[in-house]
Formats: structure tokens, C-alpha cells, sequence
């Protein structure tokens, strides 16, 4: 954590934090993530609230997220999740071409969209799992599609 109050890089692994919702994302998180030593956050009193908020939130996702959230990426990129983040709301869906026309974006900004997309690494707090495709078909998911039905399945979304 950051002077800030923002969520760097946090880390859940116990049989309370819903492992079968994760499933075999474990080795993909693996190829994304650094470990560092945390011995020390468990006391520190903004680290104990963020790790409820964030297990609170893959416990129960069809909340709406109060987290604030810090992800490297290009503007763009940043401009894309903080459209998910702050313009969705659980149990929703949209397209590709529904993020540009909401950015404002010609609807030919799709491919790019997608790309921006793909290279979120921060699962459900970044609700990239409510985009399909234009034809309503699931489409992809980093985390697999499995994972993508069962988190739409918890937001209320009936997924078809």
C-alpha cells in the first residue's frame, strides 16, 4: 500500500476466501505477480480493511465495490477499467462497442478496447467479466470462461 490508501498488490489464500471461485487461476496469477514479504501488513490497520473490502467483494460480488484501485497500464488502458470500475454496476453486461460509444470513442476503437481489456490483471475488482460479446455470447475471459459464468452467476446476471 501506498500513501495513498490504494491497493498496490494484495494477495487472499485461505479456505474462507471462496479457492474453488479461483480454481485453477492460481498458476496464471503465478505468471503475473511478484512476491514480496507482507509479514508486516497484517498489522497495519488499512491493510486489515482492504483485505475485508477485497474478500467481502469475491465473497459477495454483486456488490458494488468501494476499493480504490492501482494498476499499471498505458492511459488508455486506464481510461478502459476506470470505465468498468466507476460506469457498471453488478449484474450488468455490456459490449466491446458499448465502452466506446460510454468513452466516447468511435465504435471502431473496439479491437483496441478488447486489448485494453485483456491486460487487466486485477479480477473482479476491475469487472472485465460483464463484457460480451455484441451477438451476447460470453466470449472470453483471462481467467477462464468457467470462472467468468460463475461470477456473472453471483452478480445475479442469468447467464445463458
Amino acid at each position: 500500500m501506498d500513501d495513498l490508501e490504494t491497493v498496490c498488490y494484495i494477495s487472499l489464500s485461505s479456505s474462507s476466501t471462496s479457492p474453488e471461485l479461483f480454481g485453477d487461476a492460481r498458476a496464471r496469477l503465478k505468471t503475473d505477480l511478484v512476491s514480496v514479504d507482507g509479514s508486516d501488513l497484517e498489522k497495519d490497520s488499512r491493510f486489515k480493511k482492504t483485505k475485508e473490502q477485497v474478500k467481502d467483494l469475491i465473497e459477495s460480488p454483486g456488490k458494488q465495490s468501494q476499493l480504490t484501485y492501482s494498476q499499471t497500464g498505458t492511459e488508455f488502458q486506464k481510461k478502459v477499467w476506470d470505465y468498468l470500475v466507476y460506469s457498471t454496476k453488478p449484474g450488468s453486461v455490456l459490449s466491446y462497442s458499448d465502452i466506446a460509444d460510454g468513452l466516447e470513442l468511435p465504435r471502431t476503437s473496439s479491437r483496441a478496447i478488447g486489448t485494453a481489456v485483456g491486460a487487466n490483471k486485477l479480477a473482479i475488482i476491475v469487472p472485465c467479466h460483464r463484457i460480451l460479446r455484441r451477438d451476447g455470447n460470453l466470449g472470453g475471459y483471462r481467467w477462464g470462461i468457467d470462472l467468468k459464468k460463475k461470477i456473472l452467476a453471483l452478480e445475479g446476471y442469468s447467464v445463458k
